[in-house]
């Protein structure tokens, strides 16, 4: 008997430009200047880039995306996004650890990426999953009233 508490099942899975919308839709609700569905259609079309997605089933609605553009054996987060309603669940946590694996099948070496030092939860999330801190970008991230934030730019062997 399924309990009146029971989440439905997330599962991590590769997504395609079908899902850009929706990919556009998360990213608008996670950051200050937002991509739209164009430019990430584009990517995810892309050879270069690697997408998974969080679905949730059995209504198929993504809960959250990761999204990797890949050079050789170097990879780079290009952007981690959780819809808000689904955040503090352990989602950016599954799509993180499933897209690891993945990446390490491509032969992916190395993985970097950018987060604000304002963003702790996502901070937090990377430290546990062994990224270090390897450089710092002034004023990379512009926030919705103008401000800058600086972004850590943070690394992991994968091999």
């Amino acid at each position: 008997m399924l309990s009146f508490f029971t989440r439905p099942a997330t599962v991590i899975e590769p997504i395609g430009g079908d899902f850009a919308e929706p990919c556009a839709k998360i990213h608008k609700d996670c950051f200050a200047h937002p991509w739209s569905s164009q430019d990430l259609e584009a990517m995810i079309a892309s050879s270069a880039f690697v997408a998974d997605g969080a679905i949730q089933m059995p209504s198929r609605k993504l809960l959250g995306f990761i999204l990797t553009r890949c050079i050789a054996d170097e990879a780079e987060v290009m952007t981690v996004a959780v819809l808000a309603s689904a955040r503090r669940n352990g989602i950016a946590a599954l799509l993180l650890d499933n897209h690891l694996q993945r990446l390490r099948t491509l032969r992916a070496v190395r993985l970097f990426l950018e987060v604000s030092e304002a963003n702790l939860p996502a901070r937090r999330l990377y430290s546990k999953f062994g990224f270090t801190a390897v450089g710092v970008r002034d004023g990379y991230y512009r926030t919705i009233d103008g401000a800058n934030s600086n972004a850590l730019v943070l690394a992991k062997d994968l091999i």
